[in-house]
This record gives C-alpha cells, sequence and structure tokens, in this order.
C-alpha cells in the first residue's frame, strides 16, 4: 500500500493522541484493498511545519504503541535515495 495525499484524504482522521510526552501528530486509519495501517506524517499535517528538531518522536511512537501499531516503517531524505538509487 502506498500513501500518498489523495490514500490520506480517504482514510478516517483519528487525530491527535495524548501521551505522556505531548499530544502526538494527527494519526489517519487508511484500508483499501491490499491492507490497512495507520499514518501518521511527523513533520506536521499540512507541507512541513515541524522541522526534525522539533518532532516529538516519543509522543508518535508512543501513540502509534497505544493504538496496536506492532511494526513501523519510515522514510527519509528521498532525494538522497533518488541519486543512490537513479540509472545514471
Amino acid at each position: 500500500m502506498t500513501c500518498s495525499g489523495e490514500a490520506v484524504s480517504r482514510g478516517k482522521r483519528i487525530g491527535e493522541i495524548q501521551t505522556p510526552f505531548g499530544p502526538s501528530q494527527p494519526i489517519y486509519h487508511i484500508q483499501d484493498t491490499s491492507g490497512e495501517m495507520l499514518f501518521l506524517s511527523r513533520h506536521g499535517e499540512k507541507g512541513y511545519s515541524l522541522t526534525a528538531p522539533f518532532v516529538n518522536y516519543r509522543a508518535n511512537i508512543y501513540a502509534l504503541k497505544e493504538l496496536g501499531v506492532k511494526q513501523i516503517i519510515s522514510w527519509s531524505g528521498p532525494g538522497g535515495y533518488e541519486y543512490i538509487l537513479s540509472n545514471r
């Protein structure tokens, strides 16, 4: 399952989860024919409103665990991957 802006817009917004570390970023439940997942944009719901030093990673992970998540898939620096994986 890919998580595009379109997929998020079709998902059910669970919202922020209050944790001992503060509120998480808003979480979405997304389901399609290939399965279901929870999605959280660590840098904010719209655009890039939070830079890395201000992301509350502990709250985000705690919230996902509270919702029953057993595995987290995370990616970063897609521009870097593009260069490494490009066909030169």
